[in-house]
């Protein structure tokens, strides 16, 4: 099936384009971005997304993905799959028109028989708008509504496990839309086109509100000096009615908002609980000020505030460890510290012997456990080399590394009595070291171990 996004380069569009590429599907992502095009062209990700950093070179390589500035792609297209959101103006009101307006530029090189599928969050009647536009100036196009549902930097394993909703007037587009989601393996929720529109908006809005609700808890807990997170930890605590009460904190950015605000303006602005939400939520930002103001004197200061990001761990290559430094040795989407596979060799880490250089081989001509290319390191070749020792550093040992300017030091065992690096002097540590390399300890701690008791129960 050929596939055209039209947004194809942003957060919505472009996980699923490299989805699709790599199922089967021939993809173009159009954009009007040229930067954001060129980039990708050249194989790099616009934005963090976890895993489309391996994914998009792989799609481009076999031609499965491509991606333009071109909307004469469009005239090929099986599917095409618009990612255009409905735009707010000053007073939060919706302009529905947005998207009829993009498509009637497009509609030059739309053709008979195709499927328009709608993406983007957009107002209640949108889609109603789109069909009857399409009908009285280019008919035989059908439309269905899918809106995503995916959180950024999770799209990819969404797109795979999240039903898809599939918003559509008659049962043939409803099995046409179904058929295209069913490449990816997920279960299609049949709905109207207006049932898709709300229940979007429904799902964003319950999320601004349960954010609202948390963050005014947490002001009344600050008011009574009362840690909010362990009044949290005591409600949640394996207890499933309230497991789901969130954190306080800036309420991820500004889609929620949005939505909630496009929800207001449909029902006539008499939606109490949203404008409530956004009373609260959009007043955080002040009442931390004023908080900040009741210790301290701001006149005349720039204050600057830490973490205040859209959603958390989005650009972070470990999300659940430590790793300030995002080191990542072998450039995929996984930090070292998170990596099983720090090289990319397809031998894990516990099983490598040179974990930090690829050598799916495990070539060992002296049976050392230390890979033949990581070993062998000597005199001036050492100045910025990597060296692989079987048990940790003597101090001696270390003065020797730290002298020969190596670059990084892998060992295995670790030894408490004789060992300087982790244990003892901790020789690296010491303001009288000119030079430390880099350390990676414990790698094939256990066998590392085990050779070195088989040696030394030989030499008895």
């Amino acid at each position: 099936m050929t596939v055209v996004i039209v947004g194809g380069c942003g957060h919505v569009g472009l996980p699923l384009g490299l989805l699709l590429a790599s199922h089967g599907h021939s993809v173009t992502a159009l954009d009007t971005d040229v930067d954001k095009v060129e980039l990708i062209k050249g194989g790099e990700m616009p934005f963090m997304e976890r895993g489309a950093q391996d994914l998009l070179p792989v799609v481009l390589a076999d031609g499965s993905f491509n991606v333009t500035v071109d909307p004469s792609c469009l005239s090929e297209a099986d599917v095409v799959v618009v990612v255009v959101g409905t735009p707010v103006d000053e007073h939060l009101n919706p302009d529905p028109s947005a998207v009829v307006a993009v498509l009637a530029e497009l509609s030059t090189w739309l053709r008979h028989g195709q499927l328009v599928v709608l993406r983007s969050t957009v107002f209640p009647g949108v889609t109603r708008r789109v069909e009857d536009w399409f009908q009285e100036n280019h008919p035989g196009i059908a439309v269905a509504f899918c809106p995503e549902r995916i959180a950024e930097g999770s799209a990819l394993r969404e797109l795979t496990e999240l039903p898809q909703l599939v918003g559509a007037r008659t049962d043939d587009v409803a099995d046409r839309a179904v058929m295209f989601f069913d490449t990816l393996g997920v279960r299609s929720i049949r709905v109207s086109p207006e049932e898709a529109e709300l229940a979007k908006l429904f799902t964003n809005s319950w999320r601004y509100i349960k954010f609202a609700a948390a963050n005014q808890f947490w002001m009344m807990a600050n008011e009574f000096g009362v840690d909010f997170e362990r009044v949290r930890s005591a409600i949640t605590t394996d207890y499933p009615r309230a497991a789901d009460m969130p954190g306080a904190g800036f309420a991820a950015g500004p889609c929620l908002f949005k939505d909630t605000m496009q929800l207001a303006a449909f029902s006539d602005n008499s939606f109490a609980l949203g404008n409530a939400a956004m009373m609260v939520n959009e007043g955080l930002p002040l009442y931390l000020i004023k908080r900040i103001e009741a210790r301290h004197d701001l006149s005349g200061m720039t204050v600057g505030i830490l973490g205040m990001a859209f959603k958390g761990d989005i650009d972070d290559n470990c999300a659940l460890v430590a790793n300030p430094d995002q080191a990542n040795n072998d450039g995929d989407s996984l930090g070292d510290v998170c990596d099983e596979d720090d090289d990319n060799d397809t031998v894990e880490d516990g099983e490598d012997n040179c974990p930090m250089v690829a050598n799916a081989g495990q070539l060992d001509y002296d049976g050392d456990l230390l890979g033949d290319l990581g070993d062998g390191v000597d005199g001036a070749a050492a100045r910025g080399a990597t060296l692989y020792v079987t048990l940790e550093p003597c101090p001696m040992c270390a003065g020797a590394i730290s002298f020969a300017r190596v670059r990084r030091l892998y060992y295995g065992a670790g030894d408490e009595k004789g060992g300087a690096v982790d244990h003892g002097t901790r020789f690296f540590c010491q303001p009288t070291c000119h030079h430390a390399p880099d350390v990676y300890s414990g790698i094939g701690a256990t066998r590392a171990a085990e050779l070195l008791r088989s040696f030394f129960q030989a030499k008895r």
